[in-house]
């Protein structure tokens, strides 16, 4: 794939400079609060502050995927990861208007705190830019970076630096991503960034080129960079699914997770970073109602998820948190006790969520909406702030 890419990568690999600001004032003193709604979470909760946040999605991981993760995990004789977390709560995850959601207006929900309708990015209902959790980290010195094994342009990532009222326009997104500086992007998505004849707007790649980052689009790539801020585009649209990815070419979650975990950590200091991390693939299994694929992809979501409790429990300033944008397929058990498909669809049962580290008291509830996690992870960072707001 790199033929495609020769003659418009700049390989300058310039360090950002580093804003040495403390990140538990990342949402204390901001000026924009989260809209008003009622949220679960308890008004006392511990003190510690956590310096790194986590966020991983499993898109399309409703109580049912984790299940059939689950029993997949015990026939091979291991247990999942994300079962050894000690806070457990559900998220409603429907969009406006009490709509099933898509993953853009799902992500959008958990990067801002508030609803949007299903299609939009970062935008309210009237098109009115949400700001993130993300953001806001940035903009107080911290680092963010996102993985993915769909395009990076893809709805899930996309909506915690991007503000569009479509998010189909994998382009323009591409675009909007490369000046929203993250400093690790990993993920499919190539053919966004790069020239079309047909297309007269300057190609995302030569922007990111030109702004310093390091672009690398095979495994042997992955393993030597050692820089940010680090584009990786591993695959024209999405990468493969997890039985059909070639080890010695693609990297898997896990290994994509690591390398951003390891840059971050490297550079972010006393500000510390924001990670979002999806296995956007179960959704697709689930999608084609494949059981085997979905095995797969939780296996390779699941192993991603115990690389990052190894880095989180290894330091004690990091919080974990593992939940999912949406439910795909109606997943359920039947009446011979097997797991089947009710529908190639999303619905709007509750998701998981589990947490770990300091602040997981914020999550530690019955039942949460989607809206309450960016404000959980706004407590989490700040916990003497009652009120977190997004700048």
């Amino acid at each position: 794939m790199r033929a495609l890419f020769l003659h418009m990568t700049s390989r300058r690999q310039a360090r950002p400079a580093m804003l040495w600001s403390v990140v538990v004032v990342v949402l204390a003193v901001t000026s924009v609060a989260f809209a008003p709604q009622p949220t679960p979470v308890v008004a006392e909760k511990p003190a510690q502050a956590a310096r790194n946040v986590i966020l991983m999605i499993g898109d399309g991981m409703g109580p049912g995927q984790v299940e059939a993760g689950r029993q997949a995990a015990a026939l091979a004789g291991w247990k999942l990861a994300m079962d050894s977390m000690p806070v457990r709560s559900r998220v409603t995850t429907t969009s406006i208007g009490g709509s099933i959601t898509d993953s853009a207006a799902a992500a959008t929900a958990m990067a801002t705190g508030s609803k949007t309708v299903n299609g939009r990015l970062g935008v309210d209902s009237d098109g009115k830019c949400l700001p993130s959790i993300a953001e806001s980290v940035k903009a107080a010195g911290g680092l963010i970076g996102l993985v993915t094994n769909c395009s990076i342009t893809s709805a899930t990532p996309a909506a915690f630096v991007v503000h569009m009222l479509d998010r189909d326009l994998g382009r323009d997104i591409a675009r909007a991503m490369v000046e929203a500086r993250p400093d690790v992007a990993l993920g499919g998505g190539a053919a966004f960034f790069v020239h079309t004849i047909s297309e007269r707007a300057r190609p995302a790649l030569e922007s990111a080129a030109e702004n310093g980052y390091t672009i690398i689009m095979d495994m042997d790539e992955l393993e030597a960079a050692s820089t940010l801020p680090l584009l990786g585009l591993f695959a024209m649209t999405d990468m493969p699914y997890e039985l059909d990815r070639d080890p010695a070419l693609e990297p898997s979650l896990r290994q994509m997770a690591e390398k951003a975990l390891l840059l971050l950590a490297g550079s972010s200091g006393d500000a510390g970073f924001f990670l979002m991390v999806e296995g956007g693939r179960i959704d697709h299994a689930c999608h084609a109602m494949d059981m085997a694929g979905l095995a797969a992809e939780m296996a390779s979501f699941d192993s991603a998820v115990s690389a990052v409790l190894e880095f989180a429990r290894s330091r004690g300033d990091t919080l974990v948190v593992v939940t999912a944008d949406h439910e795909t397929g109606q997943l359920g058990v039947d009446g011979d006790g097997k797991l089947v498909f009710g529908s190639d669809g999303h619905t709007s049962t509750p998701v998981p969520l589990s947490a770990e580290g300091p602040g997981e008291g914020w999550f530690d509830v019955g039942m949460l909406d989607n809206t309450d996690i960016a404000r959980a992870i706004a407590r989490a960072l700040h916990p003497s702030q009652r009120s977190a707001k997004l700048q």
